[in-house]
């Protein structure tokens, strides 16, 4: 198998057939949780070169670099003819673009708005998606955008107001990066008659981002009911009070720190993301049944009471801070993945993890023994932190175990009669303290050393991939497997 460049991202998505395993799960836009760095998986490796086309430039013009705003899904590895070379577009620092550009990318036609000149009508040509440079502020008039557009995305600066119709009716997509704070509401609410600096919202819209700024109260008029994902930066600190009744995803940064009551949100929701700050305690029947995914913050530390987790959760991840025992039965049977973070230090008792659960981690802090009938059968990734450093004995690893991670303080070999024979791949510092278990390997297919910092000379001719997070490490690296890829 290759590596990804974030291991994490194969131990949660270690069962490609499991469709229910969240996306966002330690998802490196999400800026919510930016300590919340798992030292045994991280990606240290910059991002990938990107090339997009530069479609409507026949004839090959000097093209001057340009600050413009490239939101992260347009990142691809895709490679193209006659090309213009971006470099490191998550920082949205080094584009190109000199005049209006459109590329087309996976179908779509797509439309980069440079000019810092107010917008007028017929500026914007027909296409499915519109990005401004970060520079544009200017109050978006009616029918100065065309309709058919489904995807808006306003650069850093933009704070205007937008009038009625001057977002496409057709839209779905809608997204603000730094500086926007202005009132919200739908096109059919009367209070477009008497408010003004405000940005009227077409009522088709599914997504919604405001940004790292926003902070104004909303109101029962100020989103649409299609509303499925809202996304509100780490700012916003104003109770909310009305939710859409379609709503799927919801996700508030770290200034939100109020307390959920029973009924508040939607029986719709599938996904619940809680920034840093957030630690107040979650009561019976606050969680709706619909909720599938949560993610909380380093701040979040209250016990979950027995009935409090929806009995349909999947997903449990818990930041740096939480250090709570889990009781008999408060963990649900559906959950698939429980990723805990690096202040967790509790014992977990056996039954407490029930089968079905696919994927553990556990942060850097973990200092207790695992025992027999601690980890579940069918449990197929585990990772363990940096002071764990307990000698694995027979029956604690489950026979379905297929990706094992350990920290840089771990120094036993694991004997061939306690390794399970499902394990393919193992994620490793690559520490002088990992050296026992680095020269009695067993037979498996895949390696990952996440800081190699010792020679490797003794590994099974079983081995087809060694990946290296830092790419220093190869000189490390004294003698390989026949065959054997390093990626």
């Amino acid at each position: 198998m290759n590596y990804p460049e974030d291991i994490d991202d194969y131990i949660d998505n270690i069962n490609n057939n499991q469709e229910d395993l969240p996306d966002y799960i330690d998802d490196d836009d999400d800026n919510q949780n930016d300590d919340n760095q798992d030292n045994i998986f991280i990606n240290p490796v910059p991002g990938p070169r990107v090339i997009l086309p530069v479609v409507n430039n026949p004839n090959n013009e000097p093209i001057n670099k340009k600050k413009i705003s490239i939101p992260d899904d347009m990142i691809n590895d895709n490679i193209y003819k006659d090309s213009l070379k971006l470099y490191n577009l998550r920082t949205n620092t080094d584009i190109l673009y000199e005049r209006n550009t459109i590329i087309t990318e996976s179908g779509k036609k797509i439309y980069f708005f440079v000019k810092t000149s107010k917008l007028e009508s017929g500026d914007i040509p027909q296409v499915d998606k519109l990005i401004f440079t970060n520079e544009y502020n200017f109050k978006v008039k009616k029918n100065t955008i065309p309709s058919g557009i489904n995807e808006i995305i306003f650069g850093v600066e933009y704070n205007k107001s937008i009038d009625k119709d001057g977002l496409p009716s057709e839209l779905e997509v809608l997204e603000f990066k730094c500086d926007f704070n202005q009132d919200l509401i739908i096109d059919t609410s009367p209070r477009i008659e008497y408010e003004t600096y405000i940005c009227v919202l077409p009522r088709k819209i599914k997504k919604i981002n405001l940004g790292e700024c926003y902070n104004r109260e909303i109101k029962s008029d100020s989103l649409p009911e299609s509303l499925e994902t809202l996304i509100i930066g780490n700012s916003f600190n104003k109770r909310m009070k009305f939710f859409s009744a379609h709503l799927k995803h919801l996700e508030l940064g770290t200034g939100y720190q109020h307390m959920f009551k029973e009924g508040e949100l939607p029986q719709t929701l599938e996904n619940l993301i809680l920034g840093n700050e957030y630690n107040q305690e979650f009561k019976k029947g606050v969680l709706p049944k619909s909720l599938l995914n949560l993610k909380l913050g380093n701040g979040y530390n209250q016990k979950f009471k027995k009935g409090v987790l929806p009995p349909e959760l999947i997903s449990l991840e818990l930041g740096n801070k939480y250090n709570q025992e889990f009781d008999l039965d408060v963990l649900p049977k559906s959950l698939k993945t429980l990723c805990i973070g690096n202040d967790f230090n509790q014992k977990i008792f056996n039954h407490i993890l029930h089968e079905g659960l696919l994927i553990l981690k556990l942060g850097d802090a973990y200092d207790i023994q695992l025992v027999e009938g601690t980890l579940p059968e069918g449990l197929q990734g585990l990772k363990l932190g940096d002071k764990y450093n307990y000698e694995f004995t027979k029956g604690i690893l489950p026979n379905s175990l297929t990706l094992l991670g350990l920290g840089s303080k771990y120094s036993h070999k694991i004997e061939e009669d306690v390794w399970p024979n499902s394990i393919n791949d193992l994620v490793l510092v690559g520490s002088v303290h990992n050296l026992p278990i680095i020269n009695n390997l067993p037979f498996i297919n895949n390696i990952a050393f996440i800081n190699l910092q010792i020679d490797v000379n003794n590994l099974p001719v079983s081995i087809q991939t060694i990946s290296l997070i830092n790419k220093e490490g190869i000189k490390h690296l004294t003698k390989i497997p026949f065959g054997c890829e390093i990626i």
